[in-house]
């Protein structure tokens, strides 16, 4: 991308990056209160697809809670992304091998 196209979409993205840097803040709060080092944080927000995946692992971490509990809750928590995806099932409809 050359600068002029990131300079008009800048002002654009700023909405968005204060919405992430915030719950990012937070979530490094709950972290360091529950007695985690930041690397845990940096490490949980690169693995973790769902953001309140990470809030809850917070607590599920916290409280060394049994794997299938943690599983059993991310698929609950993720649920919505079948839905999101099943709404877009018309779109793709004739696309073949492509649309996995």
């Amino acid at each position: 991308m050359n600068r002029k196209t990131l300079a008009a979409a800048f002002p654009h993205t700023v909405p968005v990056l204060m919405g992430y840097l915030s719950i990012g803040i937070v979530f490094g709060w709950m972290m360091s209160a529950a007695g985690f080092v930041p690397l845990w944080s940096a490490v949980m927000s690169v693995a973790i697809y769902a953001g309140s995946g990470q809030y809850l692992g917070v607590d599920l971490l916290a409280n060394a809670s049994p794997l299938a509990d943690a599983a059993f809750l991310t698929l609950i928590i993720n649920f919505r992304h079948l839905v999101y995806g099943l709404s877009m099932l018309e779109k793709f409809r004739g696309m073949g091998w492509r649309k996995l």
